[in-house]
């Protein structure tokens, strides 16, 4: 063994053996370099299979989708504290969003009516001109046709308001007890949060401390929201402003609520609207959707 390196390695049969280098047949084996000592000095591992390789390939994407899931779960658990001091600002905010889906509802239930009304007028006066012998004219019939259509889509309509507040009903449901669980928690151990992430929420976030002070603020989140967005304004009222959901991969909306305390300020919470592609979630993760929700907060308490 004089001052040689000495290799051991095992044959697909078992057996060993030992020499001063290892045949390329057998170079992807596990290897031990000896000294002269008879103590290995060194271990080179097998080679992995293509299925080794796969499997551990496998194995880190799982690993990298679960930490993703608890990251994102983080985040949301964190807006939600943020958003909402107690479990009456959270009830406060959704009955005010399904007070305003009731109130469309009823405004369509209305136009139903009118509809309705309307073309019992007109028929009443198509047959009045019947019974005088008048014809009736065309016009005055695609009129009450026209009218007839409308209806199968006012219904439609509704429908989908109701089907839109149930999942607001549920998310109500689920966020409440979500917030309970958080609130029990809180004192026990700390929610932690990706620096970034804890930025990011920091900077969608934006505080008002009066009525008049919220309310140029509002206005400038108005502005943010239209000049920054690519889809078009949706919802604006007191509570909420809101665009369009995009209908392209590189496209963004976004949404701010607003939550009132009883002290007469506000808390304004902006969240980006992303396509619902994976195209979409990966253009709402470059700098450019960054910017936007870093610029929020800066821009919104500008003077």
């Amino acid at each position: 063994m004089d001052g040689k390196r000495i290799f051991k390695w095992v044959d697909e049969n078992g057996v060993v053996h030992y020499g001063d280098y290892v045949p390329p047949d057998h170079s992807q084996r596990r290897q031990e370099e000896i000294n002269r000592q008879g103590v290995t000095v060194k271990v080179t591992p097998a080679a992995k299979t293509k299925e080794q390789i796969a499997e551990e390939e496998r194995q880190a994407k799982i690993q990298a989708e679960a930490r993703r899931v608890r990251e994102e779960q983080a985040q949301k658990d964190r807006l939600l504290l943020n958003t909402y001091a107690n479990e009456q600002d959270l009830e406060k905010h959704y009955k005010e969003k399904i007070d305003g889906i009731d109130s469309v509802i009823r405004t369509i239930e209305n136009d139903i009516a009118l509809t309705n009304k309307t073309i019992k007028e007109k028929l009443d006066t198509a047959a009045e001109m019947e019974r005088n012998g008048i014809p009736v004219p065309e016009q005055h019939q695609r009129e009450i046709n026209a009218l007839r259509d409308r209806i199968p889509k006012q219904n439609a309509s509704i429908v989908a308001k109701q089907k839109e507040k149930q999942e607001l009903q549920g998310q109500a449901k689920r966020e409440l007890t979500r917030l309970r669980e958080l609130k029990t928690m809180q004192g026990k151990e700390s929610i932690s949060l990706p620096s970034e992430v804890v930025s990011e929420m920091q900077s969608t976030i934006v505080n008002c401390l009066n009525p008049q002070i919220c309310i140029q603020a509002w206005a400038r989140v108005k502005d943010y929201v239209q000049a920054q967005s690519n889809t078009r304004l949706k919802i604006a009222t007191e509570s909420q402003i809101i665009t369009a959901e995009p209908t392209q991969p590189n496209n963004i909306g976004l949404s701010v609520i607003s939550i009132v305390d009883p002290n007469g300020g506000a808390r304004f919470q902006l969240d980006v609207l992303c396509h619902n592609s994976p195209e979409g979630q990966k253009y709402c993760s470059t700098p450019a959707v960054q910017t936007i929700r870093n610029g929020f907060k800066s821009y919104v308490e500008s003077r």
